[in-house]
């Protein structure tokens, strides 16, 4: 494994200062198509559990459920070809690094919008409800008294697997794989708390009552919360195809993209939180 690590980087040290190969330019990838047909299953589903009634819950829950399943295969069969292409040498290495940077700080504009118009949202209707005198907070459906003691554990957990995240990515750069590998199980172990806390959170206010159709803020608290689930879960997953690339010798100290991408990924998803922490939780009697 150590002999295939350092033929590649020798392979990278011959063409990093290539820009462009145009006679070696990749096939083009299905992947993306795949991956957006099958993702088209969750808003499906969802749209269902919210209008279709009990009758179509089992309905819903399958396609969504479906959505989630079958999207792994596409997200995976797209990583594995980037991968490829990169080890084909298809581009130099600094026209990579350029493509690579510039393409996760689009996508990561991309999620900050979305969480920005539930957001806004929210705070729209906010302001609508104090614009009204027949309409008082909070709101009828919701919980007279707001609990922020779980959910700043699940920030705790989260500020503390950032931590982990970066001190596994320092490590990598001195070349102690064995101990990146380690804080990366930890960063994994912790994501994989926070999300068992938000599961029971959730499990205990819909025994409350409290649900996505109760009144507009269990609407937003539910997308927010659930959103940011979701890429939490997405987040493990990259960060279990970066353990499983170092356990395989991906990764050396000069070469490491994956991991800084995904340990980039991680600080955002922690950052959201902060947000949804403060104008979620923390302010709700405040409102």
């Amino acid at each position: 494994m150590a002999t295939a690590e350092h033929a590649h980087d020798a392979h990278d040290d011959g063409h990093h200062d290539v820009e462009y190969l145009p006679s070696l330019n990749p096939a083009p990838s299905y992947w993306p198509f795949l991956l957006s047909v099958t993702m088209a299953f969750i808003p499906a589903g969802t749209v269902i559990l919210l209008w279709g009634g009990d009758a179509l819950r089992f309905v819903g829950w399958s396609l969504v459920l479906l959505g989630l399943g079958s999207s792994l295969v596409p997200v995976m069969g797209w990583c594995h070809s980037v991968i490829v292409d990169k080890w084909a040498g298809h581009f130099g290495e600094a026209a990579q690094g350029r493509d690579l940077v510039l393409g996760t700080k689009l996508f990561f504009l991309s999620e900050i919008a979305i969480f920005g118009s539930v957001f806004a949202y929210f705070f729209g209707c906010l302001h609508d409800i104090h614009g009204d005198p027949e309409k008082f907070w909070p709101l009828d459906g919701s919980p007279a008294h707001w609990h922020v003691s779980l959910p700043a554990i699940g920030l705790g957990i989260l500020l503390a697997s950032s931590i982990t995240c970066e001190v596994a990515h320092k490590a990598l750069l001195k070349g102690k794989k064995g101990l990146c590998k380690d804080w990366m199980l930890v960063t994994i172990a912790l994501g994989l708390i926070f999300l068992a806390i938000q599961g029971y959170e959730w499990g205990v206010f819909m025994e409350r009552g409290f649900t996505v159709g109760s009144n507009v803020f269990g609407t937003v608290f539910y997308v927010l919360t659930g959103f940011h689930g979701f890429h939490v879960m997405t987040g493990l997953i990259m960060l279990l195809l970066v353990y499983g690339r170092l356990e395989i010798g991906h990764f050396s100290k000069r070469r490491h993209f994956s991991m800084q991408a995904a340990s980039w990924y991680w600080h955002l998803v922690d950052v959201v939180w902060i947000f949804v922490f403060v104008f979620v939780y923390a302010l709700y009697e405040a409102y």
